[in-house]
């Protein structure tokens, strides 16, 4: 069954993402960058003033080298083998996502006030907004991407950290771990979508 939901999952993402693409390269004429990647690095100026936009950026880079060990290591068996993550796999996996739950919760801190919604509800209520964005796609992907990621975080947490209790029975640890394996499911497919919405150029091509 979770076989099944991966793939079509995925493919449903895939699809969006390349009907997006199609509609920035043949429409709007723009074209994806990995400098994209420079809007982690939000402050500009001296070394001391840029420190923290370089921190973000090794923070971001650091979560993305876990999230796909994790991926691999925890995806592994489920879909090649068709049984839950064992063996090396398993051990491999607890130590990298407890360094990942860090990063991740350095990450939201980090990225949290620029990230916020208001801004663009402000632009159509008259209102001043605080941070410009000339392409909305890019704008609304990641603000609504990283706030989805921000949500899911929590049950993916707390389902593996709730089936460690010996107050749950078999039935509950059984129920807890297929919940996890498919918060970490939606969880990678939004980071997909989040890492597509930053190599969208902030700009349009004139």
């Amino acid at each position: 069954m979770f076989k099944i939901v991966f793939i079509i999952s995925f493919i449903a993402v895939a699809a969006l993402i390349a009907a997006h693409f199609l509609y920035l390269s043949l429409i709007r004429k723009q074209r994806l960058s990995v400098n994209g990647f420079k809007k982690l690095v939000f402050i500009k100026g001296s070394f001391r003033s840029a420190l923290p936009g370089i921190l973000n950026l090794l923070i971001s880079l650091a979560a993305l080298g876990c999230l796909v060990l994790l991926a691999l290591s925890g995806f592994w068996n489920p879909l090649i083998k068709g049984e839950n993550i064992s063996g090396w796999l398993m051990m491999a996996h607890v130590p990298i996502s407890g360094a990942f739950a860090v990063i991740f919760v350095l990450f939201a801190l980090f990225n949290a006030q620029r990230m916020k919604l208001n801004p663009p509800l402000e632009k159509y209520l008259g209102r001043k907004v605080e941070i410009k964005c000339d392409n909305y796609c890019s704008r609304c992907i990641l603000r609504s991407t990283f706030w989805i990621l921000v949500i899911l975080f929590v049950p993916l947490v707390l389902s593996i950290l709730l089936g460690m209790f010996k107050i749950f029975g078999t039935q509950w640890q059984r129920i807890l771990m297929t919940a996890h394996k498919y918060t970490a499911l939606a969880f990678m497919l939004f980071s997909i979508i989040f890492i597509y919405g930053i190599m969208i150029p902030d700009k349009d091509k004139k």
